[in-house]
């Protein structure tokens, strides 16, 4: 089976282990940090991350208006994931980690110029977008997810479920096959 976007949607991409508000604070940990062109990247990715809530957020906009949303009790720890990136020092936000120690490379008037478009970046523009996505995900998201976990819950749920088996045993098997597996 050929995954069909329009009859499977990508837009359940918002779990308790994945989504924006978890793969973009992860960056800092895959991204090279050793000259001041590394940091000026980076900035340059701080200053995106809000258009790219914004764009997560249509897609899971998207996502509600044809029927395909998460099931909210699965999500339950997605609130205190982004209250927890919530800071009130913006120096303690995980995305300005990269920024406390810096090569000694790079000159210490660069350093502090860095480091004062970060504090900028995270405090005007990044921690109001996550709020907003926070809003979005307690007020909108997880009150459409009011749905049992199944996947067969889902608009052509059960040819879904088909699919995932298919593409996560990369065999021919079925869901019957597997649950019969399962009682045997």
């Amino acid at each position: 089976l050929a995954c069909d976007a329009h009859r499977f949607p990508p837009v359940m991409f918002l779990t308790q282990m994945a989504g924006p508000h978890l793969s973009f604070p992860q960056l800092v940990s895959v991204t090279r940090f050793q000259t001041a062109g590394d940091y000026e990247s980076y900035l340059h990715r701080l200053s995106l991350f809000p258009r790219y809530l914004e764009q997560a957020t249509d897609l899971l906009r998207y996502g509600i208006r044809i029927g395909w949303v998460q099931p909210n009790v699965p999500l339950a720890g997605v609130l205190g994931q982004i209250d927890g990136q919530m800071v009130q020092d913006v120096e303690k936000s995980p995305l300005y980690a990269p920024l406390r120690e810096m090569p000694a490379v790079i000159p210490e008037n660069e350093r502090e110029r860095l480091r004062s478009g970060a504090r900028a970046c995270i405090a005007d523009a990044i921690l109001p977008a996550l709020a907003t996505f926070r809003e979005f995900v307690a007020k909108t998201y997880l009150p459409a997810g009011n749905r049992p976990i199944a996947a067969s819950s889902l608009p052509d749920g059960e040819a879904y479920y088909a699919h995932c088996v298919h593409e996560y045993t990369t065999t021919g098997i079925t869901p019957a096959d597997i649950h019969q597996t399962g009682l045997d």
